[in-house]
């Protein structure tokens, strides 16, 4: 891939209460979902410890395990990598991914797939026409 490179936060919840099982099984989901990111042509997929992410990135409190930076270059590549998430989403109950670009971030889980189907498509279209 050619160009310059975006980077884009991927933030993902099971939506358990915190204890030390959730904490595993968060890690297994994260490093399951980076591997699927990772099969998509992105530059790259880097799980990101908390500590490590910029003061000025608002994370809503992100355990180490959840918080993926992925590198991409087109607005191709954010579609697939969308559709990837809305799919990683229905394969386990209380999943929730918030993805953000910039300044702007998208929150996917609680709404109906029809809702969803809509956010997922406005979201998409802004940002395909300014990546």
């Amino acid at each position: 891939m050619a160009g310059a490179s975006t980077s884009l936060q991927v933030q993902i919840a099971s939506g358990h209460e915190s204890d030390e099982s959730d904490e595993s099984e968060l890690n297994k989901l994260a490093q399951s979902l980076r591997g699927e990111l990772l099969a998509l042509d992105v530059r790259s997929v880097e799980r990101t410890p908390v500590a490590t992410v910029p003061d000025n990135a608002k994370s809503s409190g992100a355990s180490l395990p959840d918080l993926l930076i992925v590198s991409i270059s087109n607005s191709t590549v954010l579609v697939a990598i969308v559709h990837l998430l809305q799919g990683w989403i229905g394969r386990g109950k209380g999943r929730k991914v918030t993805i953000k670009l910039g300044e702007n971030s998208l929150q996917v889980g609680a709404a109906s797939p029809e809702e969803q189907a809509k956010l997922i498509n406005s979201w998409i279209d802004w940002h395909a026409s300014h990546l």
